[in-house]
C-alpha cells in the first residue's frame, strides 16, 4: 500500500510540474535585443504612377549593355549598372508584400470558405503598390543569403515572422516562410526569376508559388505570380508595371480566384487595371475590377452590392521590426551589401560598382572552389520537395492552442514556439480565432481553456476539426490500452500459476506484481481520464 502511494505521489508531481507555467521572458528579452523598428519599408513606394527620367549618360550606359542582347534573352546573367538599382535586396523586397499580414489573420477569423477567400484576394492584392521611383531592380541576392523581420500586430497581441534565403544561384531561386501561429496562418514559397529583354521593356518572370495556410481551418490556397515589366529603356519615361493571369486555389473548399493584371496597350488604355473573378465550382461568385494601385472594387453577383477590395489609402502598413546592425550575420542582406548601399546613397555609382564587382566575384569563387571539391550547396533554412518546391524546414501547421502554446518567436533564424509540455496523446485543438468565432462550427465544444471541434465540417468552408487527428489518437488511445491490458493480464497469470488462479491468482502476486499492478491501473486511470477531456 505504501508503495503504491508513493508511485501515484510521483506520478501526481510528474503531472504538476508539467502542468508548471512555462516562462518565455528570456525569448521576449532576446527580440528586444536583436530588432529595433525599420522605417525604410514604410518610406518606399506610393499609390499611383510613378515615372522617371535617365539622364543621357545613364542612357548611353544602358544602351551599350543592351546592344549585347537580343530580343527574349534571358537577363539574369547580364551584370546591370548600379544606378538601375534600389539600393536593397531582392529578399527584402519579398517582405513588401507582408506589409498588411493584419488581412490573413482577419481570414483566419471567417467563418465560410468564400468570406476567407475574399480575404485572401484582399491581401494578395495589398503587397504590389509598394514600389520604387521610376524603373529600379533590388540587388540579386547572394547564394545563402538571408533575410528575417517581424511585424507587430496589436489588434493579435502576436508577431508576424518573416525569413528569406537565397537557395540557388544558377537558377537564382529565393524561398521564404512567413508566420503568425496565433493569428492562425502561415505562407510558404519560392519563385525563380526570369528576366527577359523585349524591346523597350524588360520583364521579371516569377515563376513559382505561394501557399497560404489557415491553421484552423487546415486550409492551403496556392497562389502563382504576375510578371513584372520595366518599360520605357530607349524611349518613354521609366515606369513598373505588372502583367498576366494569376490564381488563387483552395482545393478543400473548391473556392477559386482568377485575376488578371492589364498591361496598358501601346495606344489608349491605362496603367495598373485589375478584373477579376471568385468562383464556386463554375459559378462565379463576385467580380473584381479597378487599379491595384488605387482602388479595387468587389461586386456580388447575387445582389449586386458592392464593395472596396482594396484601396492603399485607405490602410496603414505595419510598423516592420528589423535586425539591428550589430546582430547581423556575415550573410544577411543589409550587411552583405552595406558598402553597395553606402555608395549608391551617397550618389557614388563607381565604387558602388567596385563594391558589387566585390561580392560577385567572391560568390563565382566559392562556386569554383566547391565545384573542385565536388560538393553541392545546401541551403540553411530550406529543403526541396519531389516537385521541385522549397519549404521551411521548422514549418509549423499546427493551430494555436492557448493554455498550452506560450509565444512564438525567432532565434538564429529558426521560427519556433515556447509551449507547455503537451499531455502525451493531446491533439491540437482550436486556436485563438476559434474562440472569435460565432458558434456556427459543428460540435463545437469547451475544455478548460481550449476549443475543439468535432470531425465534422466548419462553417460554409468546411473548416473547423480535425477529424483524422482525432481518429489517429482513438487509435492510439485502443492500442495503449490493449498493451495495458496485456501487461496486466500477464502479472495476473504470474500469480495465478503461484496459486491456482481466481482468488488464488490474487493471494500468489508477489509485493512487487502488486506494486507494478498498481502502476499500470494507475496509467490505465491516466488514459481513461485524458479520453474523457477529448470527448
Amino acid at each position: 500500500g505504501a508503495a503504491a502511494a508513493a508511485a501515484a505521489a510521483t506520478a501526481a508531481a510528474a503531472a504538476a510540474a508539467a502542468a508548471a507555467p512555462v516562462d518565455a521572458t528570456e525569448e521576449k528579452e532576446l527580440l528586444k535585443k536583436m530588432y529595433y523598428p525599420c522605417k525604410m519599408a514604410l518610406e518606399i513606394g506610393s499609390p499611383g504612377l510613378v515615372t522617371e527620367e535617365w539622364e543621357e549618360e545613364s542612357k548611353n550606359i544602358i544602351w551599350t549593355i543592351l546592344k549585347q542582347v537580343r530580343p527574349g534573352m534571358d537577363l539574369s546573367k547580364v551584370p546591370l549598372p548600379t544606378f538601375i538599382l534600389e539600393p536593397r535586396s531582392f529578399l527584402e523586397k519579398l517582405s513588401d508584400f507582408y506589409s498588411h499580414n493584419d488581412i490573413l489573420a482577419a481570414a483566419a477569423r471567417k467563418q465560410d470558405a468564400v468570406s476567407r477567400m475574399v480575404e485572401v484576394v484582399r491581401w494578395y492584392t495589398s503587397g504590389f503598390y509598394i514600389k520604387p521611383q521610376g524603373m529600379k531592380k533590388p540587388y540579386n541576392p547572394i547564394l545563402g543569403e538571408t533575410f528575417r523581420c517581424f511585424w507587430d500586430l496589436p489588434a493579435e497581441g502576436s508577431r508576424t515572422f518573416f525569413m528569406a534565403e537565397q537557395v540557388s544561384h544558377h537558377p537564382p531561386i529565393t524561398a521564404w516562410f512567413c508566420s503568425n501561429r496565433p493569428a492562425g496562418f502561415c505562407v510558404n514559397g519560392s519563385v525563380l526569376c526570369k528576366t527577359k529583354f523585349n524591346g523597350n521593356s524588360a520583364g521579371t518572370i516569377l515563376d513559382g508559388k505561394s501557399s497560404i495556410t489557415l491553421l484552423q481551418w487546415g486550409e492551403e490556397y496556392r497562389c502563382t505570380l504576375p510578371t513584372m515589366w520595366g518599360k520605357g529603356i530607349f524611349f518613354g519615361s521609366l515606369l513598373m508595371e505588372m502583367g498576366g493571369e494569376i490564381a488563387i486555389t483552395c482545393e478543400k473548399t473548391g473556392v477559386r480566384a482568377e485575376l488578371e493584371f492589364e498591361r496598358k496597350p501601346l495606344i489608349g488604355g491605362t496603367y495598373n487595371l485589375m478584373s477579376g473573378k471568385i468562383k464556386m465550382g463554375k459559378e462565379t461568385l463576385f467580380t473584381i475590377a479597378g487599379k491595384w494601385d488605387e482602388e479595387l472594387e468587389l461586386t456580388n453577383k447575387k445582389n449586386g452590392s458592392t464593395e472596396v477590395l482594396w484601396a492603399p489609402a485607405k490602410h496603414t502598413r505595419l510598423p516592420r521590426q528589423c535586425v539591428r546592425p550589430s546582430e547581423l550575420g556575415a550573410l544577411e542582406s543589409v550587411r552583405l551589401w552595406a558598402k553597395v548601399t553606402a555608395a549608391i546613397d551617397a550618389n557614388d555609382q563607381q565604387l558602388a560598382t567596385d563594391e558589387k564587382v566585390v561580392l560577385e566575384a567572391q560568390q563565382r569563387k566559392e562556386a569554383k572552389e566547391r565545384k573542385e571539391r565536388k560538393e553541392e550547396y545546401v541551403p540553411t533554412f530550406f529543403t526541396r520537395d519531389g516537385d521541385g518546391h522549397w519549404n521551411y524546414k521548422y514549418i509549423n501547421r499546427e493551430p494555436w492552442v492557448d493554455g498550452i502554446d506560450v509565444l512564438e518567436f525567432e532565434k538564429d533564424g529558426i521560427i519556433q514556439t515556447k509551449a507547455q509540455p503537451r499531455p502525451r496523446g493531446h491533439r491540437a485543438g482550436g486556436n485563438r480565432a476559434s474562440r472569435m468565432s460565432s458558434d456556427g462550427i459543428k460540435g463545437r465544444r469547451t475544455v478548460g481553456s481550449r476549443v475543439h471541434t468535432d470531425s465534422g465540417s466548419g462553417g460554409a468552408g468546411g473548416g473547423g476539426g480535425s477529424g483524422p487527428s482525432l481518429r489517429r489518437w482513438m487509435r492510439d488511445m485502443d492500442e495503449r490500452m490493449e498493451r495495458l491490458q496485456k501487461s496486466i493480464d500477464a502479472l495476473g497469470g504470474q500469480g495465478g500459476q503461484g496459486g491456482g488462479g481466481g482468488a488464488g491468482a490474487e493471494r500468489g502476486r508477489s509485493p512487487t506484481n502488486q506494486l507494478l499492478f498498481a502502476i499500470l491501473a494507475l496509467l490505465a486511470t491516466q488514459l481513461l481520464l485524458q479520453f474523457a477531456q477529448v470527448i
